[in-house]
């Protein structure tokens, strides 16, 4: 069999964030063919009962620390001594790493053997921090041209080490850069669940969920900005409904922030996926920056609840997902507090968009058992 090194951030669980799920596809898919050492490579996002209890079963080598925040501006063709370590001792086959601030951290792109999953494109969440009119409003010229500048120097240095990787795997096609021979989509997937009849079993009042990563800048500015721009309108029309906050790393200038607001019940991580969604009625997604797909809103859909997203968030599933069949996507403020009302007042239509969301994604989105994506991959590529 071939041996495979995996480094990643976190681990791969099935019962995690939506980057944690996506790790959970690919590492399942490795072990049909090859045995596969796990190898964390992040700032600690996993708790240390976590990592012991996923020990026990698979080849975990440990952790190495990656500092949040990658100067996306500057170039690293320095090999972390570790994995160079590591490389030499094992002779792996393939080195499989995912996203690449880990892989720019950890000098990856200096392996010939290297397959990077991006999932989601840099470029795109820069060209919004650096060129897009509203990042941009009210700053003078000076800032501005420097902004830009910042984005072309990170382009390209992206773009460069994307090239010296076999294979660079995206969850979606970009429009930020051109599409490259060694470029491929991996399209993502979610792990069968069965459907919670949270209607039926809660007693009121209702409650809604958001669920991520709290780490992640998209997730949480996100979240701040439904807050305090949305949040207050659904309080004014219902009371009494509550806001359940699932996800780990919130930094804590966030965390005392959102202390004081109203109705919010904040449970960090949870290790039991099913324990998240059990009392909660319907889902909300309010994502403004970012790239790629978002696998919550799989999730979410897979549980059986119906949702209220940003139209960053429905990216990728327009085709499929459609507004006002299976979820609801609000395009400002307004709109996003009044589909929030409208799912709250109405149980048979959560009902009925729930389910209709649970059949697409069950026919269009589910893991499939037969995926060879990586084994085709590393036949044609490495062998």
């Amino acid at each position: 069999m071939l041996r495979i090194l995996f480094v990643l951030p976190g681990l791969p669980l099935s019962n995690g964030s939506g980057g944690l799920l996506r790790s959970y596809q690919i590492y399942r898919e490795l072990q049909e063919f090859a045995v596969v050492d796990v190898l964390s490579a992040d700032h600690g996002l996993i708790p240390d009962n976590i990592i012991q209890e996923f020990k026990k079963e698979n080849r975990y080598l440990g952790r190495i620390i990656v500092p949040a925040g990658i100067p996306y501006e500057r170039q690293n063709n320095q090999l972390h001594k570790a994995i160079q370590k590591l490389t030499e001792l094992e002779n792996y086959d393939l080195v499989i790493g995912r996203y690449y601030g880990a892989a720019f951290a950890l000098g990856l792109f200096a392996l010939p053997n290297f397959i990077l999953d991006c999932d989601d494109c840099i470029l795109e969440i820069l060209w919004q921090r650096y060129c897009d009119p509203q990042a941009i409003k009210g700053k003078d010229k000076n800032a501005t041209n420097i902004l830009k500048k910042n984005y072309q120097i990170a382009e390209k240095l992206y773009l460069e080490n994307l090239a010296k990787a076999k294979i660079c795997l995206f969850a979606k096609k970009s429009n930020r850069y051109s599409w490259s021979e060694n470029f491929r989509v991996y399209y993502n997937r979610i792990p069968f669940h069965e459907p919670i009849a949270c209607d039926e079993l809660n007693p009121q009042p209702l409650k809604i969920l958001f669920i991520g990563s709290l780490g992640y800048r998209p997730n949480y500015e996100g979240l701040d900005y439904f807050l305090k721009n949305i949040w207050p309108s659904v309080l004014a029309i219902n009371s009494c409904v509550t806001l359940k906050i699932v996800g780990g790393g919130l930094p804590k200038e966030f965390s005392r922030r959102w202390s004081r607001i109203r109705n919010l019940e904040m449970c960090g991580f949870v290790e039991n996926i099913i324990d998240a969604y059990s009392d909660c009625s319907f889902s909300i997604s309010p994502i403004y920056l970012g790239s790629g797909t978002h696998m919550k809103v799989l999730e979410s859909l897979m549980f059986g609840l119906t949702m209220v997203i940003s139209p960053m968030s429905h990216r990728g599933y327009e085709d499929t997902l459609r507004h006002g069949e299976e979820l609801f996507v609000a395009k400002n403020n307004e709109a996003f507090a009044n589909f929030i009302i409208e799912l709250i007042n109405s149980p048979e239509k959560r009902k009925q968009m729930s389910l209709q969301g649970r059949e697409k994604v069950l026919r269009n989105f589910t893991m499939d058992e037969s995926s060879n994506f990586f084994k085709s991959l590393a036949i044609s590529h490495f062998q």
